[in-house]
């Protein structure tokens, strides 16, 4: 045998090897007592023994249809065992091979619900860990379990569980980019009073150079330069201070906490500012320079505070990849507004509704699990 020969036989045997055997198909008989046996498996309390044995009658399937019952029966199993990449695996493919409208319609409900799973916790205003990204993850998240119980629909128009679940979703991702939006406008705000204080400080800076030069500035006219400052750093107080009444009404205590010191700063500043105010009107401009500095310096603390309370939002634009998928679906439009309400008992309110939304969603996907698809007996 020649070299040539040789390499060309090895790389058969070799790829030969490599390739995984594919199981041998059930017969339809021996198909159906596994699927059967499975979900006995199941409904005795040992959904990991269930999972395998209908993963496996779904991998030697031969027919399609009881394929599908297959595996939408192990998705349920792996669902029920927290599995959850796998299930979402059996659900797909038990939709794809279903040619009966019900297994494919449980699939993409029990699919839905399967996703809804691996969402990122419930977010409100204020809880700990909270940025932007986490958000949009979750707003990925229930974007995807919406259109998956929204194609439930597309089967069985009357599927009152389904659409109940595809408005609750588009809901909580409605209130979600509310969310984003506002603090999204928070940060702009924050970031706007860092630069203004910034500017301010520079402003100061000069001013207390400018009097401990050996040609200070006529007093009257010094004067008035510092009262009008020290009234421009009184307006950027107020807006700091309101921004962290606002941010502590929405429950974000850590946004609150930052602009509040930003404020104080700024307050330390303006008093040093008060003071110089009064050495210049005394005709002492090197006097009146040490406290310009002072404030300068308390403006750049409090324009450094407002910028971390701006990074602090880390803000990103709401994606909008399921905004056109939606027209034409219904909407909440027209729907009356409520009344305000205090802003604490909002957020309680929201988190027990959205607590009692997930007990909900569960208690819906078991009742649904513990009505598994069983296969007609014709033999």
């Amino acid at each position: 045998m020649n070299a040539l020969a040789f390499l060309i036989l090895s790389a058969g045997l070799a790829i030969a090897t490599e390739a995984p055997e594919k199981p041998e198909p059930l017969p339809p008989a021996m198909l159906r007592a596994a699927i059967e046996r499975g979900i006995t498996e199941f409904e005795s309390g040992e959904p990991a023994d269930a999972a395998a044995i209908l993963s496996d009658a779904a991998d030697r399937a031969g027919d399609a249809s009881l394929g599908a019952v297959a595996d939408l029966n192990a998705g349920r199993a792996f669902l029920e065992s927290d599995t959850l990449d796998t299930a979402i695996e059996r659900f797909r493919r038990a939709d794809r091979r279903a040619t009966d409208p019900t297994v494919r319609r449980e699939a993409r409900f029990m699919l839905a619900h399967a996703l809804l799973e691996q969402a990122p916790p419930p977010i409100l205003p204020g809880m700990p860990g909270q940025d932007a990204s986490t958000i949009d993850d979750r707003i990925e998240a229930l974007t995807l379990a919406e259109q998956a119980f929204r194609s439930c629909l597309d089967v069985a128009p009357d599927d009152l569980e389904a659409a109940q679940n595809t408005e609750r979703l588009r809901r909580e991702i409605k209130e979600l980019r509310d969310l984003q939006e506002m603090m999204q406008d928070q940060q702009q705000q924050a970031s706007q009073a860092a630069d203004n204080l910034a500017g301010l400080a520079n402003e100061q800076q000069e001013q207390a150079d400018s009097n401990a030069s050996d040609t200070p500035p006529e007093q009257q006219e010094g004067s008035e330069a510092q009262q009008d400052l020290s009234e421009r750093t009184q307006g950027a107080i107020e807006q700091l201070a309101q921004q962290a009444r606002q941010a502590r009404a929405q429950g974000q205590t850590e946004l609150a906490e930052q602009l509040e010191d930003a404020a104080a700063q700024a307050q330390e500043a303006q008093r040093a500012q008060q003071q110089a105010q009064e050495e210049l009107d005394a005709g002492n401009p090197l006097e009146a320079s040490e406290q310009q500095q002072r404030a300068a310096d308390q403006l750049r603390q409090a324009a450094e505070s407002a910028a971390q309370a701006s990074e602090s939002m880390q803000p990103s634009e709401p994606s909008d990849e399921s905004s056109e998928e939606s027209q034409g679906d219904p909407s909440d439009e027209g729907e009356p507004s409520e009344e305000p309400e205090d802003p604490g008992d909002q957020i309680a309110d929201r988190l027990i509704d959205r607590e009692e939304q997930q007990r909900q969603a569960r208690e819906q996907r078991r009742s649904r699990i513990a009505r598994p698809v069983y296969v007609e007996r014709d033999w």
